[in-house]
């Protein structure tokens, strides 16, 4: 008997968080070592997928790093079938943070193995190989096919808020209001097209790639999915607007429906528009005023690759009176911001708001050069 078929491994349920029992080996038998580690994955390559056997990888990936005898097998094609059986554990300990391999060497095999794993194309190997870029430290914008495939499921979440709920539920969002979410994202506007497609929803798509001028050269930058064809598709298609969505004619309305569901402005309440440096003044009526209402108004972030253009408008109403300050026109206004401090500052006044914290958060990125949002010291959320 060799001293390999003497060493003792715990053949019982293989947990990634306790290692093989184990025999202290002899340097003297290095090379038989090499040739059983090599046996193993000579074996399990050739395998079909779905024949590939975790106890003997396992033992494998035990030899390897107990061993050191990475240089001895092809990481990459090992990674792949660890991963193939979903042995992630045994992958981090391979090429992860606390392998003695060369950082070099590791992120470089790190990179072969994503390519690869994407390279099998289903849903769930884009969820794989992000999860695989983050615990091996690889930047994910090195691979378009993720971050497409994100934008996707971005899309696929608004969209399914139309197909998934009843136009009476809390969560429903028309079709309308998707496509005026992704008003000036092409590649956006592509993706629920492409989205639209696939459920025969072809005349829908077809009103949204007209109303907002795309054309076929819109769809040609994606890696992932038969985007040109279905761009080709929706450009010959007859349009007939009679079987389109019917547009909502007022899109100020809460996107959330029913709209009786919500309250209305008096119709003699004063509304202003303030987009200019002579109309801040007008603001003034509500220094000292008991009560004031605060809001603010953001295209949300689509998905962590969606850059928006920060916080557009600012609202704020007093008794009779509401403003909507243009924030992009007026940002850089010393004028505004110290009126906006007065306003908020004011011993008098209460500030009230909904869920105003994280307009504050928001404020502070987008407009760090004005001092009215550092202290509301009479705010009180409603």
């Amino acid at each position: 008997m060799t001293w390999l078929d003497e060493l003792s491994w715990a053949q019982n349920e293989f947990d990634p968080f306790k290692t093989y029992v184990r025999l202290e080996s002899n340097p003297d038998h290095m090379d038989e070592l090499v040739s059983e580690v090599v046996a193993i994955q000579d074996e399990q390559i050739k395998k079909p997928k779905g024949t590939k056997e975790k106890p003997q990888m396992n033992k494998l990936v035990y030899l390897v790093s107990q061993f050191k005898l990475q240089s001895h097998i092809n990481m990459v094609k090992v990674c792949l079938i660890l991963h193939d059986l979903n042995l992630m554990q045994q992958i981090y300990s391979l090429i992860g943070s606390r392998s003695e391999i060369e950082k070099t060497q590791k992120d470089e095999i790190a990179r072969k193995l994503i390519k690869d794993v994407l390279g099998n194309s289903p849903q769930s190997t884009y969820n794989s190989a992000q999860t695989l870029c983050e615990k091996l430290g690889v930047p994910v914008e090195e691979f378009p096919e993720i971050i497409e495939m994100k934008k996707r499921g971005a899309v696929e979440y608004f969209l399914g808020r139309r197909l998934r709920s009843k136009p009476s539920d809390p969560d429903y969002m028309a079709l309308d209001r998707i496509e005026n979410l992704f008003n000036g994202e092409p590649e956006y506007l592509a993706l629920l097209i492409e989205k639209l497609h696939s459920r025969n929803m072809k005349m829908e798509a077809k009103g949204i790639y007209l109303r907002n001028k795309l054309s076929v050269e819109d769809f040609k930058q994606f890696k992932v999915g038969k985007m040109v064809g279905i761009a080709n598709d929706i450009d010959r298609l007859k349009y007939n607007e009679a079987k389109d969505q019917k547009p909502a004619t007022d899109l100020f309305e809460p996107i959330g429906t029913p709209v009786k569901d919500f309250l209305r402005l008096p119709i003699d309440m004063l509304v202003k528009f303030i987009d200019n440096e002579k109309d801040v003044g007008q603001l003034e009526v509500l220094v000292g005023q008991a009560q004031i209402g605060v809001d603010s108004e953001w295209r949300p972030q689509i998905s962590k690759w969606h850059q928006t253009k920060g916080i557009s408008i600012l609202q704020l109403g007093g008794f009779n009176e509401v403003f909507i300050v243009d924030l992009h026109a007026l940002k850089s206004s010393k004028k505004l911001d110290n009126l906006l401090v007065k306003i908020f500052t004011h011993k008098k006044s209460t500030i009230l708001g909904f869920g105003f914290s994280s307009d504050i958060s928001q404020l502070k990125k987008d407009c760090p050069n004005m001092k009215f949002h550092s202290y509301i010291p009479n705010l009180l959320e409603v």
